[in-house]
Order: structure tokens, then C-alpha cells, then sequence
């Protein structure tokens, strides 16, 4: 018999025990003192995982299989929700970022609110041959690292700390962090749902640095999956993994997030999905989308990925069907609205284009795509999807 183990901790304490047995995996709920079987590794854990290119580096450092997931899970520190395999308590460091002293940077920012700051406001400790560095290997797609904001200081979170914020460095989706960064500000500020402080930084010094060499904007977001609370990618609270997470329906996701979330809670939901839709994220999968357990009530947590696809040439308006045996690419606005109101009152979410028509242009304008290298083609035809969508 082959029997491996792996004990999961938060905030330092045990929570999972996770054993192979063969071919099977037996996880041991310690809070809850029961034990169930799986054939592969549970989703609660096997969504811990990075994918892509963080997957790679993980499995590199570890000299690892990318397909050997268990051994890989062995490996995670510091992930969503703050489980790891570490059972030390970690120095908590507060987010603290001062906007007053930007002075000339703030070019973006002034008589307008949306935060674009520059890399030389800060100083910027991030040094690949450093060995202490820790670098994290958080889910999804996007190369990503945890990082401390803390008194003007932007660095890696190193082993003895929980990292307050999240970076990410490069994708090879030109400006891609530009333009989440601006549609979160404008969620924030236009429409009053909750996002987290994010930032965007641009590549003044970063030739100097060899490890973002290739690294044109900088996004930073303040985490909010650090509570001590239970925290779920909606994937992984029904029970689908990260290779999964296209394969929930709008209407599945509905039809089964109303077991869970109340009518504000439900509607905020259909208000995010909707906000997505008409800025052309074919990106908006289960796992972009995430809920706070906070005693019985689940709540959704602030809005976070929201970039246009479409740009990139993934032309189908949210990247999942719309209903459980649809084809995703086929589906308009009507018909969208169709669906949402069977669980909402859609009259409660049509604002969002008429603000988005009078405002995101505006938004588009005043960032900094004149700062990069064929920055204005990206500006253009992020307007000309907008044109024919929203303005």
C-alpha cells in the first residue's frame, strides 16, 4: 500500500488532512471531524493550485511533475484564503499606502478619480538573487506574486509574513493590467460596488530590475481573501475544479448561488455579471467570482478581474454558455437579461450601462495608454468595441 499525507493549515491551525491511499484520496475535515473519499483531489484543494505559468515555476523550484498535483500541494504557502502547509503563525502587516506625497505623479489621478501611480514614487525592493525572497505561487492564469504594501514600500512577502496585497507582473496580453485597473476604479467610483484599493504602477525603472525585465505595467490590488473567515471561488463552492470553471452556465451558477446567497446578495451578483458582460470580458468564469462565509451567511467579496477580451481576439461575450446546453458565443444582451430575470429584478441593474455610457470614455481618456508603445492602437480599439456596446 502507498500512503502519503498532507496537513493544511490557517492562520495556524490545522484544518484539512488530506491522505493518498493508492489511487484514492481520503479528506479529514478536522473542524468538522469527518472524513469522505474522492477518486481525484478534492476541489477545495485542488483549486489551491496555481495554473499556467505559475504552475511551472512551482514545479521547477520543486523539481516536480506540473501533472503531479499532491506532491505539488505540498509546496503551497500564503494561497487564497490563507491556507497553506505551514503551520507557523505569520507577522500580520497592515496595507498602508500615503497619496499625499505623489505630487508629480499624480497627473492621473488629479481632478479625477482613478488610481494610476508611478514606479518612482516608491521604493521598490525586488531582487531575484535575493534568497530570501519568497515567491508565491497564488491560482489562476496570470503570473502573480503576494507582496507587502506597507509605508510607501512596495516588496515580496517573505516566509515569516502573510504578504497584504497582490501583484501582477506580466501577461502577454499587452496592457491588460492597465485596463483592469481602470475598469475596477471605475466600478468603485461610478458605481459604488466594492473593490479593493488597486493601483497601477508603470515601467520607469524596471529595466534595472532583471526579474520584471519584460514587465510593462504593474498591477497591485489590496487582498481581501485574508480574513479569518471562509473563503470560496464560486467553482469551488459547487464543487467544480480550476480545469472546471468554464463549465458552469450563467444559468447553473444562478440557479444554484440562490441556495447560498439572499436577493441583495443575488442581485450584487447579477450586477457583476452584467458589468462584465458590457465591458466584453470573455474571461468571466466561476472562479472570478468568490464569496466570504462569515458564520451562515455567504456574501459576495469584492468585485476583482474584469479586463475586455475581446481586444485580444476571444470574441464571445463571457467566456461560459448562458444556459446548461448552450453555446456561449450565441447568446445577446436581451437574451442575457431574459435569463438574469428569473432570479432578479432586472430593473435594479440597468443603470449600469446608462453610467457606463456617460463616463467610460472619460475613464479611457485620462489613462496612461499614451505612456507605452503602441498604447493608443490598444486605446482605440478598446473604444471601438465600447462604441458598438456602450457609447
Amino acid at each position: 500500500m502507498n500512503k502519503k499525507n498532507i496537513k493544511f493549515y490557517k492562520n495556524g491551525e490545522l484544518i484539512y488532512e488530506l491522505q493518498k491511499i493508492d489511487n484514492l484520496y481520503i479528506l479529514r475535515d478536522i473542524k468538522e471531524n469527518k472524513s469522505k473519499a474522492f477518486e481525484n483531489i478534492p476541489p477545495e484543494l485542488e483549486n489551491l493550485l496555481p495554473e499556467g505559468v505559475n504552475r511551472e515555476l512551482l514545479a521547477i523550484r520543486h523539481n516536480i511533475s506540473v501533472h503531479n498535483k499532491f506532491d505539488l500541494l505540498k509546496y503551497l504557502d500564503d494561497t487564497f484564503g490563507r491556507i497553506s502547509t505551514n503551520n507557523f503563525t505569520k507577522e500580520r502587516i497592515e496595507f498602508d499606502m500615503d497619496i499625499s506625497f505623489y505630487k508629480e505623479s499624480i497627473k492621473y489621478i488629479e481632478d479625477f478619480e482613478i488610481d494610476n501611480l508611478l514606479l518612482e514614487s516608491f521604493e521598490f525592493d525586488i531582487s531575484p538573487k535575493d534568497t530570501k525572497i519568497y515567491m508565491s505561487y497564488l491560482s489562476g492564469q496570470q503570473p502573480k506574486a503576494t507582496i507587502i504594501v506597507n509605508n510607501n514600500t512596495i516588496r515580496f512577502a517573505k516566509k515569516n509574513e502573510y504578504s497584504n496585497a497582490i501583484l501582477k507582473y506580466s501577461n502577454k496580453y499587452y496592457l491588460i493590467n492597465l485596463i483592469e485597473n481602470m475598469f475596477l476604479n471605475f466600478a468603485r467610483f461610478e458605481l459604488g460596488f466594492e473593490v479593493m484599493p488597486t493601483f497601477l504602477l508603470i515601467d520607469k525603472q524596471l529595466r534595472k530590475s532583471e526579474f520584471l525585465r519584460t514587465t510593462k505595467d504593474l498591477f497591485i490590488t489590496k487582498r481581501f481573501d485574508i480574513a479569518n473567515k471562509d473563503y470560496f471561488e464560486i467553482n469551488n463552492l459547487l464543487g467544480y475544479t480550476s480545469k472546471e470553471k468554464y463549465d458552469l452556465s450563467i444559468e447553473e451558477i444562478f440557479e444554484r448561488m440562490r441556495n447560498y446567497l439572499d436577493i441583495d446578495e443575488l442581485t450584487k451578483l447579477a450586477k457583476y455579471y452584467y458589468f462584465n458582460f458590457l465591458l466584453g470580458n470573455g474571461d468571466s468564469h466561476s472562479k472570478n467570482f468568490s464569496v466570504i462565509k462569515d458564520d451562515d451567511d455567504y456574501k459576495l467579496t469584492p468585485l476583482y478581474d474584469v479586463v475586455n477580451t475581446y481586444i485580444y481576439g476571444f470574441n464571445h461575450p463571457l467566456g461560459v454558455s448562458l444556459y446548461k446546453s448552450g453555446n456561449y458565443e450565441n447568446f445577446n444582451e436581451n437574451e442575457f437579461l431574459d435569463l438574469l430575470s428569473k432570479y432578479i429584478d432586472i430593473n435594479g441593474i440597468l443603470y449600469i450601462k446608462d453610467i457606463i455610457k456617460s463616463k467610460i470614455k472619460d475613464y479611457i481618456n485620462k489613462s496612461p495608454f499614451e505612456e507605452f508603445e503602441n498604447g493608443e492602437k490598444i486605446k482605440e480599439r478598446l473604444i471601438n468595441f465600447l462604441r458598438k456596446v456602450s457609447f
